[in-house]
């Protein structure tokens, strides 16, 4: 025992003595990862190097800390050098002013810390960047001849910090400001309060802004509320709830600028709230309020309890003269549900009644009788009935309690002997009761057939309150105002029978509208019709969906679906091949800038040419189906016009709160315009409305360019590089962009300036110009995104040069582009673009 204390202190002394011996992890680790957090990535490796004994003693001490400051090192290289990157491609693809806007998105939606980190100290370190990139590029900027080629971005050097940023605040206030005025509301305030952080007299003139925008939506909101409220007391509740969920979208999720959220919200609880209603009341139809019951006298409630116990035996004379008490009670209450109960009574009776019949025909005729189903998996032969039991079988008997006999079952045995219209009544409401409403309603059918309404009060088809309420529960529906009438084997509301008259009056009158040929006319024609009527609203919306539905199979039917799927299948391919095109051009390691000596190296230069040559191949690929003999047809006149009226229907319905966008899918001709050919053919919709907006802008350049060619406000020459820069971007798919007078002039005045001093650059040097964004500005557009220049003896000729350039290449064809403005004088050629202003 002593031995082994003594051993066990030894052990503890050895511990203890190692334990204060062991060093805690080197400082120098911690400082490598603040190093490497900075981006200060070199130092953070030297400095792990540099302390090679000391890491070496360390890693055997610490091997989990020295990984894990080395993974951490490598994870922020891999974050900076991928930032970097992002923040240059930024600036080639936008410039420095719209780089910033970029990165600012970007930066948004990134998901990996180290990253969003890195990018954003990389952000502080733009102008640097910048800076950095032109120095790297030698022999000018964005020159593209057959002398000389460069980058087709133009960042202005000269601009400080402070300018840039506040270029980009300018920028960015424009396009909250167009977003407010299209009424995207969510998205403008998103975009504000995100740059809420700036100090001085920068927020304050950003919150004076969110305060306007919050007060031009709130009214909106206001005057679309009302709007929906009109929709849903003119009947069309579903219009209205598709309305302002459609609206809701537009504005934000939070806050007060959420009303519409809040209505449709409170109109969800309301129709709940009916729904629990009408629910309480199918559990017992005729159950009478608490309130009635304090209202009549106090034995009420002793004939609901004597009533509901008979009707459990099948004591139906006794069920009978309860309802009849209890009615009595609430007629000298006046209170209204009287009537229901003297329905009941009369029911009770005619069941009673059917019960004693059903006594004499089973002993008359038992073959009747024969198989029946009592209900809870029992069946046999029914023999006899003697007070409130059947008798079964035919030679050994049994009795079974009419009250062992499930509801839905006695309903099938008293509808066998209820033998006219007037005896069905009390089984279809029995069946009401037993919740069968199928079987009510076929019964309540039968008998109107049979003609129990005959010689009634209610004249020319129309039924009693009572009955009608029995059909109204039978259908899960409230009981309409005016009640119903019974036409053509079945029950049809008053509401609807007005309606349907409204209908053949407003179906001839709508006939002459459809029958016109102009959106225009049709419109005229229509407001005259409609008047604002909220009544007419329902008739519309039926009126509108049977010619939609009409011309849909119509249209289904035409011969040229066919060729168009011939087509579709090509564009297809065409597309394909696009997108190949593109993925080299906008490949920028593959297809690099610059490309020509001394910027690099003759080895990278014959490497450019070889990829020049894949990128023109790439695009002659395209042109082949562009351009080729492929399928054409054209719509016949009266396919055109069904076209165009079903369009202006499906208009109609969404402006009535109805759209359906998927059935609009399914008319493969709505794709297909007057002619179709490859380059008019759509996939969908949203391809439909793209080409459709294509046309609109080359339609439109059109008609500008000729009035300010005749006018001589542009050159012909000029005119001719705008059209064919975007018959280029339309063969690879991308939207052409609009002529500006503002950016021909600006493009114009550059061209005039370099052949006058003989210099051939995007920096001019007169003061005030220096830069393509000065001159954008001073012609009055202030949101300039890029310029190409070219020394050349044709239009065609500078195209095909900047064609050959890759930055040229990919300028001219960036999807941020909105305007174009070409200039020429002589051999000089300058084609300016902008992001809209």
């Amino acid at each position: 025992m002593k031995h082994s204390f003594f051993a066990f202190l030894l052990l503890g002394l050895l511990f203890l003595t190692g334990s204060c011996g062991r060093e805690s992890p080197p400082g120098f680790l911690d400082q490598a990862s603040s190093l490497a957090s900075q981006g200060k990535i070199q130092e953070a490796e030297a400095l792990l190097k540099g302390r090679a004994a000391d890491a070496a003693q360390g890693e055997r001490a610490f091997p989990e800390a020295f990984a894990e400051t080395r993974g951490e090192v490598r994870r922020w290289k891999k974050a900076f050098a991928e930032a970097r990157q992002m923040v240059r491609a930024a600036i080639e693809r936008e410039g420095t002013t719209g780089a910033i806007v970029a990165l600012r998105e970007i930066r948004a939606r990134v998901q990996d810390r180290y990253l969003e980190l890195a990018l954003r100290k990389s952000m502080s370190r733009i102008q640097e960047i910048a800076a950095e990139m032109k120095r790297e590029k030698t022999g000018g900027l964005g020159v593209a001849s057959k002398h000389s080629d460069s980058e087709a971005r133009v960042v202005d050097e000269a601009a400080s910090e402070g300018e840039v940023m506040g270029r980009a605040l300018e920028l960015l206030l424009e396009d909250v400001q167009a977003l407010a005025r299209r009424g995207f509301y969510a998205k403008a305030i998103a975009m504000l309060r995100e740059q809420m952080d700036l100090g001085g007299s920068q927020a304050d003139r950003l919150r004076d802004l969110l305060w306007e925008i919050e007060a031009k939506a709130k009214k909106e909101m206001e005057g679309l509320v009302e709007r929906a409220e009109k929709m849903r007391a003119g009947g069309d509740t579903k219009g209205a709830v598709a309305f302002l969920r459609e609206e809701s979208k537009r504005f934000p999720e939070r806050g007060p600028l959420s009303r519409l959220r809040h209505v449709l919200e409170d109109w969800r609880q309301e129709e709940l709230s009916e729904r629990a209603r009408l629910a309480r009341k199918m559990a017992d139809p005729f159950a009478p309020p608490k309130k009635a019951f304090e209202a009549a006298k106090k034995y009420t409630e002793d004939n609901w309890t004597r009533m509901s116990q008979a009707i459990g035996m099948r004591a139906f004379e006794a069920a009978a003269e309860a309802a009849g008490g209890i009615a009595k009670d609430f007629e000298d209450a006046a209170l209204p549900q009287a009537a229901e109960f003297r329905l009941r009574e009369r029911m009770l009776r005619g069941l009673a009644g059917l019960l004693e019949k059903m006594k004499a025909r089973v002993r008359e005729d038992r073959k009747v009788f024969q198989g029946l189903d009592f209900g809870m998996g029992r069946k046999g032969d029914l023999f006899d009935v003697e007070g409130l039991e059947l008798i079964l079988g035919k030679k050994e008997r049994e009795h079974l309690p009419l009250s062992g006999v499930t509801d839905v079952a006695l309903g099938r045995i008293l509808e066998k002997v209820a033998s006219g219209p007037r005896e069905l009544l009390p089984v279809a409401w029995w069946y009401l009761r037993a919740k069968d409403r199928r079987a009510c309603l076929r019964l309540l059918v039968r008998a109107a057939q049979g003609g129990v309404l005959r010689g009634d009060a209610e004249a020319k088809g129309a039924i009693p309150p009572e009955l009608g309420r029995m059909v109204a529960l039978a259908r899960g529906e409230e009981y309409p105002e005016g009640g119903y009438a019974f036409e053509k084997g079945a029950f049809v509301s008053k509401r609807d029978i007005e309606l349907r008259s409204l209908a053949r009056k407003l179906r001839t009158r709508l006939r002459r509208v459809f029958a016109l040929r102009s959106d225009q006319a049709r419109d005229a024609a229509y407001a005259k019709l409609s008047r604002g009527d909220l009544r007419l609203l329902p008739v519309l919306i039926q009126l509108f969906e049977e010619k939609k539905s009409e011309l849909v199979a119509s249209l289904s039917k035409s011969p040229i679906r066919s060729s168009m799927k011939k087509l579709q299948a090509l564009r297809r391919e065409l597309d394909k091949r696009r997108a190949y095109a593109k993925k080299l051009i906008f490949d920028e390691k593959r297809y690099f800038y610059p490309y020509k000596p001394p910027a690099v190296s003759a080895e990278k230069a014959k490497e450019y040419a070889k990829v020049q040559a894949e990128v023109d191949r790439r695009v002659a690929a395209v042109r082949e189906i562009w351009d080729g003999k492929n399928i054409a047809a054209s719509l016949s006149p009266r396919v055109a016009r069904q076209l165009s009226l079903y369009r202006w229907v499906v208009g109609r319905l969404a402006g009535l709160g109805r759209r359906d966008p998927e059935a609009d899918q399914r008319v493969d001709l709505l794709l297909a315009p007057a002619k179709l050919n490859i380059r008019s053919v759509a996939l969908d919709m949203r391809d439909r409305r793209f080409i459709d907006k294509g046309d609109a802008i080359v339609a439109r350049n059109k008609k500008m360019l000729e009035a300010w060619v005749q006018k001589g406000k542009v050159l012909r020459t000029e005119a001719i590089l705008i059209q064919i820069t975007n018959a280029y971007r339309r063969m690879l798919g991308h939207i052409p962009l609009r002529a500006d007078l503002r950016l021909i002039r600006s493009s114009r005045g550059h061209c005039e300036e370099m052949a006058k001093l003989g210099y051939f650059s995007h920096f001019s040097p007169t003061p005030g110009r220096r830069s393509p964004f000065d001159r954008m500005r001073l012609a009055g557009y202030s949101r300039g995104a890029g310029e190409n220049l070219a020394i050349n003896l044709s239009a065609y000729a500078a195209l095909n040069a900047w064609l050959h350039s890759s930055g040229h290449h990919r300028n001219l064809l960036f999807p941020s582009h909105v305007d174009i403005g070409t200039g020429n004088a002589g051999r000089y050629w300058c084609q300016n673009f902008g992001r809209g202003d």
